[in-house]
């Protein structure tokens, strides 16, 4: 059979699954086959419902609605329908310590070839990955509102530069672009238990600003879960992603317009990563840690190491001030003399191939510097093309920020950074003389001289009495009056959303 012919037999039998399940549970039903399933499927999920239990409930609601329905019985059911339209999963083994995946050519291997690890070392299946075909039904198209303001990516340099680079993807608007976010979390709500799952989802900007966002237009590409992080190693598992979204680049996939009533290829691409500053360095291959800890700045980072803390500083940065700031000749609240240097150049993917050299993917970096490895995503071909690479999520930056200076003003034990090493480095860098610490007359102990944002008792007291009146509208954030101790004097506990 040739491909053209293959090519017209699955096209056929998903039109025939896809009129199949457009088709009323009963008659005069409001829902067709498969909107229903795929919403008591969904209420299944969210509510951690057993097989058995979904199964008798699908049972019953046979026998209530309208003889000749046509709901699934069995959850078994349910899910082979699923499957059959495009939304099942595949599990894929890994080696117990991510060497290599079992897949492909190597997918019935019992030993890594790499480290000799037996496949079956671990009796749970805790290294493998889950990974779901994307969705094979064309997305609304993004309606663009070009008034200068930027809304949505659509509107940024990066979206526009890749628009210019590769004007044959773009000149079909039904091309996807896609984000990529992954991030680890303890499944079980403790950090008693050591365990981490790394979700990687891809997120759909064809989408306007209000529905990008929206679970249901989550796409969860790849589940990795084990004992541990995958660390650098993320890559070995991204494999099978990765070639479903050179594939997606180069030949597309035969997608149903439905509201065209057309056939098209369907094209993808990776717009952006998202992920936090650890997640950073796993998906970029740079270590933010250490001395050049920023992946911008790269080896132009400037630091000094603090012995009392032992921690390092980074520098110098009013480089990246217009050149006109009169910070740039503020010598008094900075160590540095007049700044007179501009920013560093932004890195990209060609700098990036170059600093690597020959290495190759998948293998880690044995030499003393900041590259750890070659991310395998530049395996896809526009990859080092892009303007905007990498994207910190802001969630983690404005929690960790907004602690910081609430425990500040608010001096709290164990939150406030204005401590005794804090006033050590301002004595080491030679800055902030009034803050030094001091010892006391006729007496070898020493005292912080009070500095101006520490709020008094009463500041503290207006505050706190105004968090703990606050009565937001639904969904805005939690009950921060339960954050807000008035006895203490504390704010504790709050969340992202917060």
């Amino acid at each position: 059979m040739n491909n053209g012919q293959e090519a017209n037999n699955v096209r056929s039998k998903f039109h025939d699954l896809f009129k199949e399940a457009e088709e009323k549970v009963y008659l005069n039903s409001k829902y067709n086959k498969l909107s229903c399933v795929v919403h008591l499927y969904h209420l299944k999920c969210l509510n951690g419902w057993s097989n058995k239990s979904f199964s008798m409930l699908l049972e019953f609601l046979t026998d209530l609605l309208p003889e000749g329905n046509l709901l699934p019985k069995t959850t078994q059911q349910v899910k082979k329908m699923m499957s059959r339209l495009g939304l099942g999963y595949e599990k894929i083994h890994s080696c117990p310590n991510g060497c290599m995946l079992f897949w492909e050519d190597k997918e019935k291997d019992e030993y890594c070839s790499i480290c000799g690890s037996s496949r079956w070392i671990v009796p749970e299946d805790n290294s493998s990955n889950e990974m779901s075909p994307i969705k094979k039904k064309a997305s609304k198209i993004l309606q663009r509102v070009n008034d200068g303001k930027l809304r949505h990516p659509v509107d940024a340099l990066a979206w526009n530069d890749f628009d210019r680079k590769y004007p044959e993807f773009t000149s079909d608007s039904r091309n996807v672009r896609l984000a990529l976010a992954s991030d680890g979390f303890n499944p079980f709500r403790t950090m008693n238990t050591t365990h981490s799952i790394w979700p990687v989802i891809l997120i759909p900007y064809n989408l306007p600003p209000w529905l990008v966002m929206k679970q249901p237009n989550f796409i969860l590409s790849l589940i990795i879960h084990g004992p541990s992080s995958p660390g650098n190693k993320i890559d070995v598992y991204m494999q099978p992603l990765i070639k479903e979204l050179k594939e997606l680049w180069e030949v597309g996939v035969d997608t149903f317009d439905a509201s065209r009533k057309e056939n098209f290829q369907l094209k993808a691409s990776i717009f952006c990563i998202i992920s936090d500053f650890p997640g950073y360095a796993n998906l970029f291959g740079w270590s933010t840690k250490g001395k050049r800890a920023c992946p911008v700045c790269g080896f132009e980072t400037i630091s000094r190491w603090l012995p009392e803390g032992k921690k390092w500083c980074y520098m110098c940065h009013r480089r990246w001030l217009p050149v006109d700031h009169h910070w740039r000749k503020d010598t008094r609240s900075f160590v540095e003399k007049t700044e007179v240097r501009e920013a560093p150049n932004p890195v990209t993917g060609e700098d990036v191939l170059q600093q690597l050299g020959d290495n190759e993917f998948l293998v880690q970096c044995v030499d003393d510097c900041p590259w750890k490895k070659k991310s395998i995503l530049f395996m896809l071909p526009y990859w080092k093309h892009l303007l905007l690479r990498h994207n910190l999520d802001l969630m983690h930056i404005e929690n960790n920020v907004s602690e910081n200076f609430t425990g500040t003003f608010l001096d709290q034990d164990k939150k406030s950074k204005d401590n005794y090493k804090a006033r050590l480095y301002l004595k080491l860098l030679g800055i902030r003389k009034e803050l030094h610490p001091k010892k006391r007359p006729r007496s070898n102990t020493a005292f912080l001289p009070k500095a101006c944002y520490p709020m008094t008792r009463t500041e503290k007291s207006r505050f706190l009495k105004t968090l703990k009146s606050i009565k937001p509208p639904d969904e805005f954030s939690s009950n921060i009056s339960r954050c807000v101790q008035l006895k203490d004097k504390k704010l504790i506990g709050l969340k992202s959303y917060d």
